[in-house]
């Protein structure tokens, strides 16, 4: 069933308006916008012609305006909010799609929620709340709409905001996600803060601090120092190794961040699987980036043997794409045989399902030796369903001996599963 054209219009507008970027903060609702572009579309509704109809952020007015002016003026946007919901909702039930000049103005008309201070936003939920005009999805939405609104830039307030609004019916779904993305950004600001209200409110909001939660806290303390957010750990009471490393990771996004995050693993003691973890983590988010934009620190960073070993680990053959061969050309002669192999076969395998002709030509580029051998078997067997001549072709380039005659023995066996039963 499809959302609700409020709660799509909701959606998008939140990422038009804050122009999130998949930086480990608000993932969740990132993929929210997009499954939800396409939804809007298949509504009649136009994403691009949306998110460019806001208007930007008033300018800040003076703090000598009246308060009760201020607030009375909260209640009547809040009011102006639930008419455009209620209008919404006669459209949906009549099955009208809404016009352009309606898609703007409402629109236009979120947009106007940068404008308001933390105050005005509780003002606004409070009629929300109390207006019976309103289904308890669109209470759901406009109240997470509106602490996403303040989380960026207030994560504090948000996070206030979104605990005294725990009464409103099914909005627990999506507590977890507004505290971890309000308490890394708090984090950011003052990690010793953000943390002081998890140790306070673990018990109260339990299902609502994960681990998760606690790993947006080291990414945004790590942004201020990795080490200051190493010491942080065990008062976090963080237990899972890989979410720690996660947080570390997720705050090193730049050069002079990866080295900065680099150098206080090495200076660590008794950290050996941490670093391990935290590196292979790392390699996760360079190949996410890309091969080219990753390469320059890699050769500037002056890793050891270890720490290349565990950022090949952590290299992903789901992320490579293109960039999987400059990826094994990277690490053959860098990192043991064995891994090379593994590694290899892990990128090969899934190149050669996204796109056979690249990985074919690139490996037949490559020099004798282990990488290339390791490609070859790779590609051989992911094809052999399909081309079961083509990776016998493929084996018998491999030097003579147990690897080919394996291969080959693979092959064969394919050949015969596939082929169909005899009368």
């Amino acid at each position: 069933m499809k959302g609700s054209l409020f709660i799509s219009l909701l959606i998008l507008a939140a990422g038009g308006l804050l122009g999130w970027k998949q930086h480990g903060q608000l993932v969740s609702v990132r993929e929210s916008h997009r499954l939800v572009e396409e939804e809007a579309r298949s509504l009649g509704l136009d994403p691009d012609a949306l998110l460019t109809a806001g208007k930007p952020p008033l300018p800040t007015k003076s703090n000598r305006e009246d308060p009760g002016a201020k607030i009375a003026a909260a209640k009547s946007f809040a009011k102006e909010l639930i008419d455009f919901a209620k209008k919404m909702k006669e459209r949906e039930k009549s099955g009208e799609q809404p016009d352009e000049k309606f898609q703007k103005q409402i629109m236009e008309t979120l947009s106007r929620f940068m404008d308001l201070n933390p105050a005005q936003i509780k003002a606004v939920i409070e009629e929300f709340k109390a207006s019976p005009d309103l289904d308890d999805e669109m209470r759901r939405g406009i109240v997470g709409f509106a602490i996403l609104m303040l989380a960026n830039d207030q994560p504090e307030a948000a996070i206030a905001i979104y605990t005294e609004s725990a009464d409103i019916k099914g909005l627990g779904d999506m507590g977890s996600h507004v505290i971890t993305s309000s308490l890394g950004k708090w984090a950011e600001k003052d990690p010793f803060a953000a943390m002081e209200w998890v140790q306070k409110n673990s018990e109260k909001h339990a299902s609502l601090i994960t681990e998760e939660t606690k790993a947006a806290i080291l990414a945004g303390a790590a942004k201020q120092d990795p080490k200051l957010a190493l010491s942080m750990v065990n008062d976090l009471g963080m237990k899972e190794q890989h979410r720690v490393a996660d947080g570390l990771v997720r705050s090193a996004r730049s050069a002079e961040e990866r080295t900065a995050l680099l150098q206080t693993l090495r200076d660590g003691k008794d950290q050996n699987d941490l670093t391990k973890t935290t590196l292979s983590a790392l390699g996760g988010q360079l190949t996410n980036e890309g091969f080219e934009t990753s390469q320059a620190w890699l050769t500037s960073a002056k890793l050891s043997k270890d720490e290349t070993q565990s950022i090949a680990q952590g290299i992903s053959s789901w992320q490579a794409g293109a960039d999987s061969g400059k990826w094994i050309e990277w690490m053959d002669g860098k990192v043991p045989d064995d891994t090379l192999k593994q590694k290899t076969d892990q990128l090969v395998q899934q190149w050669t399902r996204t796109d056979y002709k690249a990985a074919g030509e690139w490996i037949g580029t490559l020099e004798d030796g282990t990488a290339k051998n390791s490609a070859i078997k790779s590609f051989a067997r992911t094809v052999a369903p399909y081309e079961p001549e083509a990776a016998t072709q493929w084996a018998n380039s491999l030097p003579e001996g147990q690897e080919r005659d394996e291969l080959l023995e693979t092959i064969s066996k394919t050949k015969k599963k596939d082929a169909p039963a005899s009368e």
